[in-house]
């Protein structure tokens, strides 16, 4: 019998020592579980006295406060309030949370690396005690939460910065949730005259908007709510609360805000401008009018002047035939010559008047031809040369080939006599004038440089408006064309001017006046040989002089043009 109890009794010990080899062998299952986790989790996990040393600490821990080792961590740490934490009083606030609630959740606080460098840790951590209460230790975990924080801390700057932006701006802001305003902006608020945001936040958006828009911004609004195209940008109408009228740009984008889909709206005062805008086209409508008037003038005097003009010619040539046999004194014929002279010169000055006026209404008929300008200007000057050959002037023309324009023909033949004329009735014989064609870029320049009288500075600002005339007009009463002195109408030059706007070709000049006779009354004898200030050809040469610059646009010539 007490062979078979102990032998019970040593079967029963057999089992219990299998199971503690079982438990033992589950134990270290769960050791190394627990020891794989703690070793390899991402988070920082930890033990702590109270008194602020780290009992344990995985290598995660280390390497978020930058320490190459747990043992290195532990070693280095005695007090944790002032070694890791930027704020030694977090420390004593977070074992305040724990001892009052025995746990602690998401506790961001900023703290220091090994090489004092900073960085935010969110911390979870609790109580651990004995059978008595005593606490043994905390354990818990943390996380770097740097990059969060840092981002958190860009888009509150970034949020502070806009929000500065829009209460500054001088547009007015609001933003827009369906017809409902839920923020404006200072501006807004002057803008429309409240006294307040409240007077207006909560309201409809029509608020603002006057009767005569009301259904047109209505329908913008609708169809930028079901996702259709609008204009970025529109005006309308609209109404403050005293009830002045203004007039305002509205542009609106979609953005999200408190969690809802709104839009941001941004209206702009243009009362000024719109108001500038009527004025400017009223006014433009009057000048139009005005001109239409002047021209219409222009040209009924024109045409009335012909009538006299042609009577007077007339018996002038009958008196000329009625006095040719008789035997008059030589100042009488010098008279007759006179008034001839000057009554061909009104009849060319209304000529060219019609033509400026033909030019004006814009050159329908012109017909463009493709040019090579340095071969087209080659035979108008030696035509210019034989009809000023009574000039003793000498002429030096340079230019080269293959250099294409297009215009009409007979405008730029206009140009060409009309500037080297001028040139010519400007330098005094024995003077000098050059004449280029070259290409700039893709511009082909037609320059004339002659070395006159010059034009005074004065006077420059006006060479175009076709009342200029460089002498008085005694100066020139018994001139013929190519005269020195003779140019003094000055509508050949306002007439390239408007030639010009209407072809897309430039004219411009660059002038030094003569500076031995530096006003407009001063007398060049108009012959170099008769002047007693220049004792050679080259110190007249010297002296003064215009140049002007007529600029083409390049043509190819292969291009068609009819």
């Amino acid at each position: 019998m007490c062979n078979k109890e102990l032998e019970r009794e040593v079967i029963e010990l057999r089992q219990q020592l299998q199971e503690l080899k079982r438990c033992e062998v589950e134990y270290k299952k769960a050791e190394e579980k627990y020891r794989n986790i703690f070793e390899n989790a991402t988070e920082g996990i930890f033990q702590t006295s109270p008194d602020g040393r780290f009992i344990s600490a995985n290598p995660s821990l280390a390497h978020i406060h930058g320490y190459s080792s747990p043992e290195e961590l532990m070693s280095s740490i005695t007090d944790m309030a002032h070694q890791l934490y930027v704020r030694p009083e977090d420390r004593m606030r977070l074992l305040d949370l724990l001892h009052k609630n025995g746990f602690v959740e998401h506790f961001e606080v900023e703290m220091y690396r090994k090489d004092r460098s900073l960085h935010w840790i969110s911390i979870n951590v609790k109580t651990v005690k004995d059978n008595e209460g005593r606490i043994l230790y905390y354990e818990g975990t943390m996380q770097d939460i740097t990059q969060r924080k840092m981002a958190e801390k860009a888009l509150k700057e970034s949020e502070e910065r806009y929000r500065t932006a829009i209460e500054h701006s001088n547009d007015g802001v609001a933003i827009i949730h369906g017809d409902t305003i839920q923020y404006v902006n200072n501006r807004y608020v002057e803008m429309f005259e409240y006294d307040s945001r409240d007077e207006i936040i909560g309201k409809p958006i029509f608020l603002i908007v006057h009767p005569d828009d009301l259904d047109m911004v209505k329908n913008m609004n609708l169809r930028r709510r079901m996702g259709e195209d609008i204009p970025t940008r529109y005006e309308f109408k609209g109404i403050t609360k005293k009830g002045n009228i203004i007039y305002i740009e509205v542009s609106a984008a979609s953005i999200t805000y408190k969690g809802e889909l709104v839009y941001l709206v941004y209206l702009r005062d243009v009362t000024e401008r719109k108001l500038a805008h009527d004025a400017l086209i009223k006014s433009h409508k009057e000048l139009e009018g005005l001109n239409m008037a002047k021209t219409k003038a222009m040209n009924h005097l024109s045409h009335e002047i012909k009538t006299p003009l042609s009577v007077i010619q007339g018996n002038i040539r009958i008196l000329k035939r009625r006095l040719s046999n008789l035997s008059l004194m030589d100042d009488f014929k010098v008279i007759i010559d006179t008034l001839e002279r000057n009554m061909e010169r009104l009849f060319m000055i209304s000529r060219e008047t019609d033509a400026i006026f033909n030019v004006s209404k814009g050159l329908e008929t012109q017909s463009l031809q493709v040019i090579d300008l340095f071969l087209f200007i080659k035979p108008v000057i030696d035509k210019i040369k034989s009809e000023s050959q009574h000039r003793k002037i000498e002429f030096k023309i340079e230019g080269e080939n293959d250099l294409y324009i297009a215009i009409d023909p007979y405008v730029l033949k206009d140009v060409v006599v009309g500037i080297v004329k001028n040139a010519i009735e400007n330098t005094p014989d024995g003077g000098l004038i050059k004449i280029n064609v070259n290409q700039e870029g893709d511009r082909i320049l037609f320059i004339v440089e002659d070395f006159g009288i010059g034009i005074t500075k004065k006077n420059q600002q006006f060479i175009f408006d076709g009342l200029f005339h460089t002498e008085e007009t005694d100066m020139y009463s018994s001139k013929r064309p190519y005269d020195f002195g003779a140019g003094g109408k000055g509508l050949e030059l306002f007439r390239m001017k408007i030639y010009g706007q209407r072809l897309g070709f430039d004219i411009s000049f660059k002038s030094t006046r003569c500076k031995y006779i530096p006003d407009d009354y001063d007398v060049c004898p108009g012959d170099i040989r008769k002047c007693k200030f220049c004792e050679t050809r080259e110190t007249c040469l010297e002296s003064g002089g215009t140049k002007f610059i007529v600029s083409f646009p390049i043509h190819n010539r292969q291009l068609n043009v009819k």
